[in-house]
């Protein structure tokens, strides 16, 4: 699953993850064709963090980020995972 580790594209620390992981996460917890409106987090189980979504009221207060095998990128939401900005 994602891991914090270094990612090269943006040179710092941040949510490694695959993009496997995002279509898998998508359809099944948040019924979504999009895989990039939410980051899967780090060890945060997909039943809990999907009640973070539906709970986390300001995206932008303490955001990460975040980087794809492919190099896609951006910042997400710590607490929830929503997607704040893509690079």
């Amino acid at each position: 699953m994602s891991l914090y580790a270094f990612c090269p594209v943006g040179g710092q620390q941040g949510i490694s993850v695959q993009t496997y992981e995002l279509e898998w996460f998508a359809k099944n917890y948040l019924k979504s064709k999009y895989i990039d409106a939410v980051i899967l987090l780090p060890n945060v189980p997909p039943k809990e963090q999907r009640k973070r979504i539906e709970a986390c009221k300001d995206h932008d207060a303490e955001t990460i980020y975040w980087e794809r095998e492919n190099g896609r990128h951006g910042w997400c939401c710590s607490h929830c995972g929503s997607v704040t900005q893509w690079g």
